[in-house]
């Protein structure tokens, strides 16, 4: 698990993009092994834009659904926060805001 600040460092200072994915799969493959089976990724565009890696990937890789709030923390935050906007399901509670 080395590689992990590394990976973190270089996400904040460039972006995630296609080039980070590919070595971050290349690091889960050498963690993991190649007996696992599938891989769930967020459903993201640049993914798509590039498969190449999926040739070399020993994994499937299934894809969560797009939006999906359930699946993606990131995403529940993004729909709590328009729903607090729009004046929907006002929270009463420290609580409702997932707390």
């Amino acid at each position: 698990m080395d590689c992990i600040p590394s990976v973190l460092e270089e996400i904040v200072f460039t972006g995630f993009n296609i080039h980070i994915l590919k070595k971050d799969l290349k690091n889960l493959t050498v963690i993991m092994g190649t007996e696992q089976e599938f891989t769930f990724m967020d459903n993201v565009r640049f993914i798509h834009e590039n498969l190449d890696y999926n040739d070399t990937y020993p994994y499937d890789i299934q894809y969560h659904p797009r939006y999906s709030s359930f699946l993606n923390p990131v995403e529940e935050g993004y729909s709590q926060l328009i729903s607090l906007l729009q004046g929907d399901n006002v929270p009463t509670r420290v609580t409702d805001l997932g707390y």
